[in-house]
């Protein structure tokens, strides 16, 4: 499957990089590239569905919202840190 992201989500990535450590950087990128590798092998059963054709992926260091469009296309829409749970 083909994955897009919009330019709102590479928007909020970049953020998301530039706002992180130093050492944390090389994770934001290999969990960027993992969610993507994820999505583009079998996107339709990643996730938890939400409304209409929006899903939402918890990664370890990232949730993403996606949509799966009609052309069998997956849209990333929107990139947020996924903080720890303090305790």
């Amino acid at each position: 499957m083909q994955v897009d992201w919009n330019e709102t989500a590479l928007d909020q990535l970049a953020s998301i990089y530039l706002a992180s450590p130093p050492e944390m950087r090389d994770e934001i990128t290999r969990a960027s590239d993992e969610i993507e590798k994820r999505l583009s092998r079998n996107g339709v059963n990643e996730g938890e569905s939400r409304a209409g054709i929006i899903r939402i992926l918890f990664h370890d260091f990232l949730i993403i919202d996606f949509a799966i469009q009609p052309t069998g296309t997956i849209e990333i829409l929107k990139v947020r840190p996924n903080r720890p749970a303090r305790g």
